[in-house]
């Protein structure tokens, strides 16, 4: 799994809910810490590489993601990664993202997206938490 297909299912949720008039799609490698502040909801994907990591451009903005203030503000997480060849750590990567969007915010969501299976979306909310 690489950022281009987690770009290509970004924009597959634009056109679902509503599309470019609506939805804006930040790319996270080029995010900062006021993109994430700039929006009252959010939703965030990103692949699992290998044996549960996130991509490495993510390793600088999960630290400050923990730090930032974002009370207030919905996050919906939607992961991608390699069931096949990794089945223990299928989209592990939207647990770290989970953990470290709950440290900001009151509400995360985890979308569990089986795009290539039956294109349908599910959404489970992390525990404890509401919309």
């Amino acid at each position: 799994m690489n950022a281009a297909k987690t770009s290509h299912i970004a924009e597959k949720i634009r056109e679902d809910l509503g599309g470019v008039k609506v939805i804006e799609v930040v790319l996270i490698e080029k995010a900062w810490q006021n993109d994430f502040q700039a929006y009252d909801n959010m939703i965030v994907g990103a692949s699992t590489w290998f044996d549960g990591e996130l991509p490495t451009y993510w390793d600088e903005l999960v630290p400050e993601l923990e730090s930032l203030d974002l009370k207030g503000k919905k996050v919906a997480i939607f992961g991608l990664g390699d069931q096949k060849n990794y089945p223990d750590n299928f989209v592990d990567g939207m647990g770290i993202l989970a953990d470290a969007f709950q440290k900001a915010v009151e509400t995360a969501y985890k979308a569990v997206m089986k795009f290539y299976f039956d294109r349908r979306i599910y959404l489970q909310p992390i525990e404890g938490s509401t919309w």
